[in-house]
């Protein structure tokens, strides 16, 4: 890992802000949200209004999420990893979250909901722990920080001995293998996007 890089540690409240600028910097060139959100000069302001409602109402209330800094304190790398049960359960943070998603989005709702449609379409029926987001900033990319936020979760993803899933885009898929993943099925979000793949990790029993 990087020397820069701190181990990585559970969100609190006051990182949202840095959490989103991190994933906003993180998914702007990633070809999925790039087919979902395809107005480049307003991507970034809409990513990162996004990622602020996911950080608020999703991320830091969960938990599970961990974030990476750098020497300097800066937060360069998110995971937001969820445990799931046979069927997911509503919270009342669904409904500000959806409003102020639906705000960020604007008109883009629809694809993005396409994405989220194909993705969930795939996912294992039995309890796993899910990795529903894992970005690093694109300056400190390939340093170390996504590794350590992986590994963070998969120590409690081994300790319930149970399986982890994630989705990803072809770019990915070396990095993840050698963290144990492997692709099951590949996803069809719509014609002309591009190809998602369904990875999982089995149980360490």
């Amino acid at each position: 890992m990087n020397d820069e890089a701190r181990a990585a540690r559970v969100a609190q409240p006051a990182d949202a802000p840095g959490m989103a600028a991190a994933l906003a910097s993180a998914f702007f060139a990633d070809p999925v949200i790039a087919w979902a959100l395809p107005d480049a000069a307003q991507r970034l302001r809409r990513l990162t209004r996004l990622y602020t409602a996911i950080a608020r109402y999703e991320q830091v209330p969960s938990g599970t999420t961990l974030v990476a800094e750098d020497a300097d304190s800066r937060i360069v790398g998110v995971a937001q990893w969820r445990k799931r049960g046979a069927r997911g359960r509503l919270s009342w943070r669904d409904v500000p979250f959806s409003l102020a998603a639906g705000r960020a989005l604007g008109t883009n709702v629809g694809r993005m909901a396409r994405v989220g449609a194909a993705a969930s379409g795939v996912r294992p029926r039995e309890p796993h722990w899910y990795l529903e987001l894992l970005g690093v900033a694109a300056d400190v990319q390939r340093g170390g920080f996504g590794s350590a936020l992986v590994r963070g979760g998969l120590e409690r993803v081994d300790a319930d001995r149970l399986p982890a899933h994630l989705e990803t885009t072809e770019e990915n898929l070396a990095f993840y293998a050698r963290l144990g993943f492997r692709v099951t099925e590949e996803i069809r979000i719509a014609r002309t996007a591009p190809m998602q793949y369904s990875l999982l990790r089995d149980p360490v029993l």
